[in-house]
Formats: C-alpha cells, structure tokens, sequence
C-alpha cells in the first residue's frame, strides 16, 4: 500500500477545487495579457491612425496651395484658360476688331458732286464768314459741345492729309429711366462709349455729326433729361477736342404739335443751336480729277488755286416744318434758312451738305441700295412701306424749300433707323442730289447697329472749277444676338472646364488609405 501510495499520491478531497481556481487564474491572466497585447496593438494603429491623418491634412493643404499651379498641366484646365482667354478678347475687342476691319474695307459709295466754280466758293465762303461773325456778335451761336460758327478741318498742307473726314453716328437713343432697365442702360452705355472710343483711335475724325436723337425719352422730368444728357456727355468724352456737331431730333424736342420750346431751349443749352452753320475746310486734290476727267498738265490746277477750300455744313429744325409745329419755331428755322440762302451762291449746287434728322420726302425706300434690307422690324420698316403715310419722311412742301432755297450737294438724315443712300436729279435744284439716311448706332434699336465714314475732298479740275469728291463707308457693328450667345455659350463652357480641373487637380493631391490586406 506505501508503494502503491508512493506511486500513486491520493489528493485530498479538495483538489479539484483547487484546480478549477489555478484553471481560472491562468485564464484570467491569458486575458490580461492578450488584452495588453490588444491594446498595445490599438495604440499603435491609433498613432499610425494619426500619423496618416496628420500626413494627409499635410498632404491635402499642399495640393490645395498648388491647384493654381497644376492648372497649367492639365489638359481641360489648359483648354479652360484658353477659353477664358478667348472670351475675354471676344468681349474687349469685338467691337473694335469689326471696326478695325472696317477701316480696311473699300467705300460703300463714291460720288462727285456737279461742277463747282472756285472764284464762287470763295465769294460764298466770305460771306458766310461774315453771317458768322455778324451772329456771333448778336450772341447766336450754341452753348456746349457744338461747333456751330466754327471752321472745321484741317490745313492738311503738313500733315499731307488730302481728306477731310467726318463720322456720322445717328440715333444713339441714351435709354431713359421710364421705360428701360437698369441693364438695358449699362450695356447701351457701354456700347456707345465704345463707338466712339474705337472711331476716335481707328479714324481720327476731324468732326463728329449726330443727326438728332441723342436721347430716348422727352416727355419725362427734367431730372432724368439732364441724366441721360450727363450720360451722354460721359460716353463722348474719349473723343477729345474733336468737334461735334448735333442736331435735334424728334426724341429730343418733339415733333409738329408735340415740338415744345422748353425742350428746343434745353437742347440748345447743351448741343448748340438746332439751326446752326459749319464752315468745312477741304484740301485740294489735283492728279486724280485731272486723269479723271481727261484734262492735260497745262489746264490743270497750279499753286494760284487756293489749296483749300470751305463749304458750309448745314443743320436744319426738320421737326418744325412739320404740319401743327408751334408757329415761332417754324418761323425761325425758315428765317434761318431763308437768311442763309442770300449768303449762299445763285448756282445749281452751293457745294454745301445739308443735315436734317428726318429725310428728305421720298415715296419708300425702292430708291435705296443693297445696303436696305427688305423686311423691317420693331423699329424701322419694310423697304416697300409707305414713309410719308407713316411720317417717316418730311412733308414734300417742306423738302422742296430746303432744296430750292439751300441747293445742298449732299444731304445727311436719320430717324428711320434704316440704311439709305441714292442719287437723285431733283426738280429743286436741277441737278443730281445724293442723300445719306443713317442707320441706328444703338443695340436698343436694332441688333446690327452701324455708323458711317465720310472723307470729304476738293478735286480740282483746272485753276477755275472743281467738284466735290464723297466717299462714304458703313460701318457695322458685331449683331448683338450673336455676340449675346457666344458669351453665354462660352462662359458655359469654361465654367466647366474650371471646374473639372480643379476637381482633377485636388483628387490629384489628396491621399487615399491603403487597402487593407
């Protein structure tokens, strides 16, 4: 039994007991220490965790700091500068690039005014210098930025000019405060202001001519008048001392029952008179009338002809020839005109350049060039309407004094908003008559919107007689609807281009985690 024993130890009664709890101990410590080992392991990742994080932020403000830079080596986002690029040109120099190509193109129209005598113009051109000088002493003569009783032109003799040239921009129609939006106002301002920047640069004009209607709205408080002058006044101050010359026109003043002296008074406050007299100062050409016109060396003009002459640039108070026109404005502009045909040459033509704002009477526009559309629009009519059953024209009685009593060699006209220019032999004058109808220089009224070049010049044919040489050049400004969709367009299209590069750019730059494996 003691080997037995020996071999074979008996446990007392409680030993599994005591083997349940050693158990439990060992398991409890196996925990322990597996979850030290855990969480050993958990603070590693947790730093780990922070480390990637921190580095990412790092990382992603990095990326973020270097987008602008990367932009330039991306593809869409190369393609979205260029297109902001575009765009920005398209929009600074649209009107300025068609301008400038403008300058490049030929005449619309060339004419020759008859045969004019030297020793006559300048018996004309010394009396009318003394109807100017006798009206300035009585006081005549406008206020503000017209040149009425002023010679203008140039003594090209240094500056080897051998035209005198004028830009003609009718009906801007500066848009009121009754019927127009403030957007509407801005980007009309900002389109007329640049006609005559852009002419100011490309052409250098020795005088600017509005054929009326400067403003849109007359029958509104004098307030918004004087701001939509102001207006005016701010959109021409990049021509400069350049001269200007404005006539009145139907939006300004009225017209027939609806012509008020307030207003007439008020725009020859600010424009100069209604009824005024230019003097145009016109270099002489020689070479080209002389092989013109077949005429040998020994008939041609030597240095005992003048080597310029002046012809009288006429603007006229058409609202007032109209039927029911207050009586003392219609007796004024006919004063006027009467006055100024005695100083005038008995001849069939007195050289001189009528400018009205409505036209000279004429039945509808089949008389005008290719340059007059057939159909019409919101603002001008078809080419085979009636003109005088829509008042669009003057009154034929009143055509015919202007031409009797002025015997103009060219007439300048607006209103219509419609391009016109013809030639016609008129019973008045017995000679060949050209006229000029302008079209609209404003976007408000009309979508392709122009102006006109005239160069002016002398061309003499012997030492006695010459004749006045006229080319005319329309200038067209970009259509507003085309321009309108191709800024939307574009901005469209490089709001999408910015965006996906810089969305290209930023995934680009920002840290992914690595997967897990």
């Amino acid at each position: 039994l003691e080997r037995l024993a020996a071999f074979l130890p008996l446990r007392p009664p409680h030993s599994k007991a005591r083997q349940r709890k050693s158990k439990q101990r060992r398991e409890k410590k196996r925990r322990e220490e597996k979850k030290d080992e855990k969480g050993k392991e958990e603070r590693g990742r947790e730093g780990e965790r922070q480390q990637k994080r921190r580095k990412r932020k790092k990382e992603t403000s990095k990326g973020r700091e270097m987008t602008i830079f990367n932009l330039f080596f991306s593809k869409r986002a190369q393609v979205a500068l260029i297109s902001v690029l575009c765009l920005t040109f398209f929009l600074v120099f649209s009107i300025q690039s068609r301008l400038y190509l403008c300058s490049f193109s030929s005449p619309s129209l060339r004419h020759s005014s008859p045969i004019l005598e030297v020793a006559q113009l300048s018996k004309q051109e010394d009396a009318l210098k003394k109807l100017l000088s006798s009206s300035m002493k009585r006081g005549g003569g406008g206020k503000g930025v017209s040149s009425s009783g002023k010679e203008v032109g140039r003594m090209n003799e240094k500056e080897g000019q051998s035209r005198l040239r004028i830009a003609v921009i009718s009906d801007v129609h500066m848009l009121g405060y009754q019927r127009r939006s403030e957007i509407d106002r801005k980007w009309t301002d900002r389109q007329i202001s640049a006609i005559f920047r852009t002419t100011t640069s490309l052409f250098r004009p020795d005088l600017f001519l509005l054929p009326g209607d400067v403003l849109d709205e007359n029958y509104v408080p004098a307030v918004e008048r004087q701001e939509s002058r102001s207006r005016f006044f701010a959109a021409t101050a990049a021509i400069g001392a350049t001269p200007i010359v404005i006539t009145a026109g139907n939006h300004d003043v009225g017209k027939g029952g609806g012509l008020l002296q307030e207003l007439v008074a008020e725009h020859e406050t600010h424009f100069g008179d209604v009824n005024s007299l230019t003097l145009l100062r016109l270099p002489r050409v020689d070479s080209e009338s002389s092989s013109r016109h077949g005429r040998s060396d020994e008939n041609a003009a030597d240095t005992a002809t003048p080597s310029s002459i002046v012809l009288p640039l006429i603007t006229v108070n058409s609202m007032a020839l109209f039927v029911g026109a207050p009586d003392p404005l219609r007796e004024k502009t006919m004063s006027f005109v009467t006055s100024l045909a005695y100083h005038l040459t008995p001849t069939t033509s007195t050289g001189s350049i009528l400018v009205t704002h409505y036209p000279l009477y004429r039945e509808n526009d089949e008389v005008c060039g290719k340059e007059r559309e057939e159909s019409g629009g919101v603002t001008y009519n078809a080419r085979s309407e009636n003109l005088p059953r829509k008042g669009e024209v003057m009154e034929k009685e009143a055509s015919s004094q202007l031409l009797q009593y002025i015997r103009p060699a060219a007439v300048i006209s607006g209103h219509t908003h419609a391009p016109c220019m013809y030639k016609e032999v008129k019973e008045e004058t017995g000679s060949e008559v050209f006229e000029t109808t302008l079209s609209s220089s404003s976007w408000r009224m009309r979508p392709d919107a122009s102006f006109h070049i005239m160069d002016l010049a002398f061309h003499a044919v012997n030492t006695t007689h010459g004749y006045l040489h006229t080319d005319i050049t329309m200038c067209s400004l970009p259509h507003e609807h085309y321009l309108i969709a191709v800024i939307i367009m574009s901005a469209a299209v490089c709001a999408v281009l910015v965006r996906r590069a810089m969305r290209d750019c930023t995934q680009r730059n920002t840290y992914v985690l690595p997967k897990k494996a």
